[in-house]
């Protein structure tokens, strides 16, 4: 096995800065300009074709509300933000996607063995 196998992951940063800003319901350009970056930079970015600068992560970050570790996290804390859950006050109020997230996590754990 090479020194880096098994580090890849499921989620690489692209795809957790999309599904962030997609949560804050935010447009690439939009985002792009609240952080003084082109439109086609976010597009990079989202598509893991443009590595960032760490200050450049950070105004990322927070702007989606987020810390930035969030973006390096193991894929079980990105999957499931609990301060992002947290904010809904009932289940019904939970957006669509998170519920089905939920119900699948649900479903598995009921399988596990003890």
């Amino acid at each position: 096995m090479g020194k880096f196998d098994g580090l890849i992951s499921e989620y690489p940063l692209g795809e957790r800065v999309r599904y962030y800003r997609k949560e804050a319901g935010l447009t690439q350009t939009e985002l792009a300009k609240r952080c003084d970056l082109s439109q086609t930079s976010i597009a990079l970015l989202e598509k893991s074709q443009l590595m960032c600068t760490v200050g450049n992560l950070k105004k990322i970050s927070e702007i989606l509300g987020i810390h930035i570790a969030t973006l390096f996290a193991e894929d079980e804390v990105f999957v499931f933000d609990m301060k992002k859950i947290r904010r809904y006050k009932n289940r019904s109020n939970l957006p669509p996607s998170i519920r089905h997230s939920l119900g699948e996590v649900m479903k598995f754990a009921a399988k596990l063995k003890d």
